[in-house]
């Protein structure tokens, strides 16, 4: 799940039976259309959680501290763009703590229907726009 303009989104997986108890905050840019969909950055720092948002247990922590500290000591990412990362993922570790949206959204209520078939990937999804 991606809320336009939000600098996460949240991934959750249906293993074909129900959904599972993990869930993931995965600190990004925002979304820009493309001609072959969405393009975004990642940040490095995630958010993880375990369980269930509405009646618990619900555990919730960041993952991949020492991967962004790694990419400021490369020289990747300055200390102000970590700073903003962290302070990011701040507000996402305490919206997913509170179990704001999508995390309340009655998931298990909503199961894929099974003669959904995947979408394919369109012609030239691996090439920038502008490459030849």
């Amino acid at each position: 799940m991606h809320r336009r303009g939000d600098r996460w989104s949240v991934w959750r997986w249906h293993d074909g039976e129900r959904w599972t108890p993990r869930w993931y905050g995965n600190l990004e840019s925002p979304g820009r259309r493309t001609t072959v969909g969405f393009d975004t950055h990642d940040w490095a720092l995630d958010v993880v959680a375990a369980g269930s948002p509405l009646d618990g247990p619900w555990t919730v922590g960041f993952k991949d501290e020492d991967e962004l500290a790694w990419m400021v000591h490369q020289r990747f990412v300055t200390d102000e763009q970590a700073f903003h990362v962290r302070m990011v993922g701040t507000r996402l570790l305490q919206h997913t703590r509170d179990a704001g949206w999508p995390f309340d959204a009655g998931w298990d209520a909503w199961l894929p229907d099974a003669r959904w078939a995947a979408v394919p990937v369109p012609d030239g999804w691996e090439r920038l726009p502008g490459e030849d």
